[in-house]
């Protein structure tokens, strides 16, 4: 028997989109896959057949993830179980460690990222998608090459960071900045605006680090009440507050040997402020409510939105602290800086989309070269929107520059709809009328049904028309099929 087919990997998901995905991904590896729909079919198939991994989600009829991570380890304490799921709560996470999980993601992941958990929990080194898995060997020869055993071999060589798309000359110099940091123990603040996908490059630095094999731990520093704060990332002892009734892990504990995120960085207050810059200077830190001193042998990144220098200058951010986590800054630039990348971007969330077994959408040459001059305030996060929000709105369907939302169009489509509404002179030239008349409705149509959400009877009463006649000429102009659709899933 092969060395791949002695590992047998389940996947439990109540989606069916993902496991078929994630088989795909791990079977193009050489492992064996076998997938579940719930925790009670996951227990029925783990005591059929003996397995090497388990993957599972946590929301599931009949038996959830935690209770199936409790029975499977009960009986196997030592399979390695990894979760995967779109509940990335404080909770989620805590109880699924606490439970011996080896490892929590949270959705969307890449490829790259479920075939590292996966290799490293069972011990595996990481060759390429075509080679089948090989255990890890003392020769220095077997292991994957880390991002500074790249750069010394060829100074060339830029790691392409596959979570991170484009190829435009700002973010090949940011790829390059990220290759000489990850494989390293600095703390790195990453910078730029809302959207950008900091995250993503924080998870790409320690997927290319020595620290891969253990723990990524977000925390989300503006999206926790400053009281509950201090207890997330150092943990507390039973009793130490009121509603304390279980001792519990923080985020340094976590992220042991492993890496710890602290995102949005600039919205933690001036006390808690104090209490990170002790640990990041001492290496140690206390659970709330003990005296007894625990090491941090963790990697920390932070990152942030705003301009630290100028929340320094306001009084809202410690300069010690600033010159402690800037040891290595990314900036990361905005989309409208690198219109070029984004194609790139579009079709590789398209292809998200496909292989999820969703219908997409073609855009034309017209509502590219839109995109490709908006502003893009959200960043890669608005982009993603938008495009969903397309794909919900004309699936399978041709989206063209005016199917786009008003503030999406061209300054030339724009004055064009503005022009609509003002008195039209008549060209020295002559115009063909009945064309130019058929244009303006179609346009108006248009206009009132992105406006009413594609509900007809509100863009009826908007154009002032009976809903069958507006019926008749949403046929007419071949918009029937997309206003069916969008109510479709309206209702």
């Amino acid at each position: 028997m092969s060395a791949t087919a002695k590992h047998k990997v389940l996947l439990v998901d109540d989606d069916a989109h993902i496991t078929v995905l994630f088989k795909a991904i791990l079977e193009n590896d050489g492992f064996d896959v076998v997938t579940a729909n719930d925790g009670a079919q996951a227990l029925t198939v783990a005591n059929q057949q003996e397995l090497s991994c388990v993957i599972t989600d946590l929301t599931m009829p009949r038996l959830d993830g935690f209770g199936l991570i409790e029975s499977l380890l009960s009986d196997q304490p030592e399979l390695p179980v990894i979760v995967v799921t779109g509940e990335a709560h404080e909770y989620s996470i805590d109880q699924a460690l606490t439970l011996k999980a080896k490892n929590f993601l949270t959705k969307p992941i890449s490829g790259d990222e479920l075939r590292f958990a996966v290799r490293s929990v069972l011990g595996f080194d990481t060759p390429s998608p075509d080679s089948p898995p090989t255990k890890k060997s003392d020769s220095s020869d077997s292991k994957l090459p880390s991002a500074r055993q790249l750069r010394s071999d060829n100074p060339q060589v830029i790691p392409e960071f596959p979570d991170f798309v484009g190829q435009s000359p700002p973010i090949r110099r940011l790829k390059k900045m990220m290759a000489q940091v990850a494989d390293t123990d600095s703390i790195v603040m990453i910078l730029g605006e809302s959207g950008v996908g900091k995250e993503v490059v924080a998870r790409s630095l320690h997927y290319n680090s020595s620290r891969r094999h253990n723990l990524f731990v977000p925390v989300n520093c503006g999206a926790i009440p400053e009281e509950l704060l201090e207890s997330e990332l150092f943990g507390h002892e039973k009793g130490a507050f009121t509603g304390a009734i279980t001792e519990r892990k923080g985020r340094f504990e976590m992220a042991e040997s492993g890496t710890l995120f602290l995102d949005e960085i600039g919205e933690m207050s001036l006390s808690m402020q104090v209490k990170l810059l002790r640990v990041l200077q001492e290496g140690t830190f206390e659970r709330v409510g003990s005296n007894k001193t625990m090491q941090a042998n963790v990697r920390v990144i932070a990152a942030t939105h705003r301009i630290l220098e100028e929340e320094i200058e306001n009084g809202r951010f410690r300069e010690d602290l600033y010159y402690r986590l800037n040891v290595f800054p990314i900036e990361i630039p905005p989309l409208r800086d690198r219109a070029s990348d984004i194609p790139l971007i579009i079709q590789r969330f398209l292809n998200k989309h496909q292989r999820a077994g969703r219908e997409i959408i073609d855009l034309t040459d017209s509502a590219m070269s839109s995109l490709l001059q908006h502003s893009w305030k959200g960043n890669v996060r608005e982009m993603e929107n938008l495009l969903q929000r397309l794909i919900i709105l004309y699936p399978g369907a041709s989206v063209d520059e005016y199917d786009l939302p008003p503030r999406y169009q061209s300054d030339q489509t724009a004055a064009t709809r503005i022009a609509l509404s003002s008195d039209q002179l008549l060209p020295e030239q002559g115009m063909d009328l009945k064309q130019h008349l058929h244009q303006i409705e179609y346009q108006l149509i248009s206009q009132a049904m992105d406006r009413s959400n594609h509900v007809v009877a509100h863009a009826a009463e908007q154009l002032g028309m009976r809903r069958t006649t507006l019926v008749e000429k949403l046929r007419k102009f071949n918009l029937d099929k997309k206003s069916t659709s969008s109510q479709t899933r309206a209702g």
